[in-house]
């Protein structure tokens, strides 16, 4: 594993929801964001070393869903993370919303 912070977020599904619908949803959530982006392919830190970059996959095991991020977390300076951190709260909360609507 290269430099970086990698994620992995289980989850179980009230009901069994298409992979497609809520990779769908994540990509709205996230529109006009250049840096996050859904991928295909599970990640590595190795694949946004030296960038901005937040990549996001997904993968359904039955009524479980399991998202797996990364980012490199040396690129940034200290006012950079503090203005991401920010967005990333919000983020959260758009998040919680989305994740209330689905799975509880």
């Amino acid at each position: 594993m290269d430099r970086g912070i990698l994620s992995a977020i289980y989850t179980e599904m009230k009901a069994r929801t298409a992979l497609p619908d809520i990779a769908a949803c994540l990509e709205n959530s996230y529109r006009g964001s250049p840096f996050v982006h859904v991928v295909e392919d599970s990640p590595s830190t190795g694949d946004v070393k030296g960038t901005n970059n937040c990549h996001i996959f997904l993968h359904a095991a039955g009524k479980n869903l399991i998202i797996i991020s990364v980012i490199d977390n040396l690129i940034k300076s200290h006012e950079a993370s503090r203005t991401d951190t920010s967005w990333m709260l919000w983020n959260l909360i758009v998040f919680q919303y989305w994740y209330d609507s689905y799975f509880k």
